[in-house]
């Protein structure tokens, strides 16, 4: 009976050494966030984005539907002129979104 909890305990520590020296031997891995994310503002009829490269610019009228506007952002910081007749529009860039009012 003794050697069979001998056995058993043995088994554990063994089973449980490797963890734990495998554990100081792992380096540690932090994750960081430093994806940025589309920046989007409107002066005088003219939408900036910032920081959407590659991304895809859409505006939405408040009926929904197809965009009335679809762009591909090439650079880093882009301008678009708006000629939309007034109204409120939705522009989607990725997963950010704002309302904008054309007046």
């Amino acid at each position: 009976m003794t050697k069979y909890i001998l056995v058993i305990l043995l088994a554990i520590f063994m089973v449980g050494a490797p963890k734990s020296a495998m554990a100081e031997c792992m380096p540690e891995i932090e994750l960081i966030d430093n994806v940025q994310k589309p920046l989007i503002s409107i002066e005088d009829n003219v939408v900036r984005v910032t920081d959407a490269f590659g991304m895809t610019m859409s505006i939405y009228n408040l009926a929904g539907g197809a965009p009335v506007m679809s762009v591909k952002i090439d650079s880093q910081d882009k301008r678009f002129d708006l000629n939309l007749p007034k109204g409120i529009y939705i522009v989607k860039v990725g997963k950010i979104a704002r309302k904008i009012v054309i007046k």
